[in-house]
């Protein structure tokens, strides 16, 4: 909008805003108007929220369009809150709409949230165990099969069950291939089911901000590159609705007549609906409780074992804790020099990776690692899996910081580098496995995944954490000792054959 004279901006964003009073279920008129929003100055948007919430309901489409909207806008929690709880109300059930805020509230509280009880407590307020169940009540209702009821008695059919395949590239997904590869080499048989809960057709129409979140199909010969022989395996149909995908993936499902339901993810309504019918062993993507009602659930944290806590309140029934270290075997990687990734040879280099790292970064975690970079003109940050430079570190000298995009060779980028960085985020616990396997020296604040791989070498806070880097930046012995010794061990622990 900078190419637009300022008198017409005006006439713009007022016309914007006309549109969305005048039609306010329409989400073409809300995606105009949020153009217009972010090249407003803080007090005018101020204004534009108070108008629209004067002028608008606060329940219905129409709310649920205006806090969606004042979500993305603002970033502040409370719409988040706002939207969960209209949706819990809102009829008839619509559970693509269901299911796409609950993966943007995810996402966003992946790199939002600083901790783990900070996660459950949004996760609770957003009121994720509920919309999930709500979609489960609807979805047995809609159901025309159910698994044959009998008694069980040895494990021998096991259904693997994750709610997204993507990339190879994407954990969750390699962690379902494997864990099924797993389950092969113990001689169960093995069948694997997913309705692409991830790719919504027409998500942006679902919301009032307009954003679009869809993960990668994957490819399957990609994904038998993980298998040590062919996987029968049921996708959902991406151009159906999600509540025919779940209702259609019974029917195999109910063929197929599994001994387990081994569930590889966070949630799923499909996993509520077959609770009842079959044993579930859920092995979750993060380091707490599967909101998933479950028999047993599979922790990384040997502390946890027999432990029956239910953050998730009474929607949801989770089972007991079982300690289970070993999550993945990373690929094999091409080695690469500097030269190769064409970053100064003397470089003091210093990463970090994600797909939500323009998002994660950010805040007083940003601000002193600006600061850290201005202090050493020879330190060089490497981004992976963003192509953008983050907003919080615009400041930073161009020849500082490079965004590399997703790369393939991950790990052959991570053996060019000094100190692998976590963000401050709830996320980011196989990036640091993956760092480690490299034997770098790994920076995570403790309570999130990535501190959780770290255990006791995690940081308390950002002080301890910004003074380690400025230890590590100034002693290349003691980044060396990092490299062949405690890090390197806790990576054979995480990583040991299950």
């Amino acid at each position: 909008m900078d190419d637009v004279p300022e008198h017409l901006q005006k006439i713009y964003l007022s016309n914007a805003l006309d549109q969305v009073l005048a039609n306010p279920t329409a989400a073409h008129a809300w995606h105009h108007l949020a153009q217009h929003f972010v090249a407003c100055g803080p007090q005018l948007q101020q204004q534009i929220v108070s108008l629209l919430h004067s002028n608008l309901p606060a329940d219905g489409v129409v709310g649920f369009m205006r806090a969606t909207f004042c979500a993305s806008m603002t970033q502040q929690r409370q719409y988040f809150v706002e939207a969960g709880k209209i949706l819990l109300k809102l009829q008839p059930i619509h559970l693509d709409r269901i299911l796409a805020f609950l993966g943007y509230a995810w996402a966003k509280l992946l790199g939002n949230c600083e901790n783990t009880q900070a996660f459950i407590a949004d996760i609770n307020a957003y009121c994720f165990p509920q919309l999930i169940q709500r979609c489960a009540e609807l979805l047995a209702a809609a159901a025309s099969k159910q698994l044959p009821a009998r008694k069980i008695e040895h494990i021998k059919k096991v259904a693997v069950v994750g709610p997204h395949l993507s990339t190879t590239a994407h954990a969750p997904t390699r962690l379902l291939l494997q864990h099924a590869a797993l389950w092969m080499t113990q001689g169960a048989d093995v069948r694997a089911f997913s309705c692409q809960d991830l790719r919504i057709t027409n998500m942006p129409q679902l919301f009032g901000n307009g954003e679009d979140f869809n993960l990668y199909e994957g490819d399957v010969e990609q994904w038998a590159t993980l298998l040590p022989q062919p996987l029968s395996l049921h996708l959902g149909n991406t151009q159906l609705g999600l509540l025919r995908r779940y209702a259609n993936m019974l029917e195999p499902l109910a063929e197929y007549d599994p001994d387990l339901i081994f569930f590889v993810g966070m949630y799923s309504p499909l996993i509520e609906v077959l609770f009842p019918q079959r044993p579930v062993l859920v092995l979750g993507v993060h380091a707490l409780p599967p909101v998933a009602s479950c028999d047993v659930w599979l922790a990384a944290d040997a502390s946890l074992a027999g432990s029956t806590e239910n953050p998730w309140s009474n929607a949801l029934s989770v089972g007991a804790a079982f300690p289970y270290s070993w999550r993945i075997t990373l690929p094999p990687h091409q080695a690469l020099n500097r030269l190769n990734v064409n970053v100064p040879p003397d470089a003091f280099i210093l990463v970090c990776v994600g797909y939500r790292l323009g998002q994660e970064i950010a805040g007083e975690w940003a601000q002193r690692l600006c600061q850290f970079l201005a202090q050493r003109p020879d330190a060089l940050l490497l981004l992976l899996g963003t192509a953008d430079i983050p907003d919080a570190m615009q400041s930073v000298d161009s020849e500082q910081i490079i965004a590399l995009g997703n790369q393939e060779n991950v790990a052959g980028i991570l053996d060019c580098c000094d100190i692998y960085l976590n963000p401050v985020r709830m996320g980011g616990g196989f990036s640091v496995l993956e760092a480690m396997a490299a034997s770098l020296p790994v920076l995570a604040l403790a309570d999130g995944d990535g501190g959780k791989k770290l255990g006791e070498y995690a940081q308390p806070d950002l002080a301890t954490y910004f003074a380690q880097l400025d230890l590590l930046s100034q002693d290349a012995m003691l980044r060396q000792q990092l490299r062949t010794g405690a890090n390197h061990a806790i990576c054979a622990d995480k990583h040991a054959a299950p």
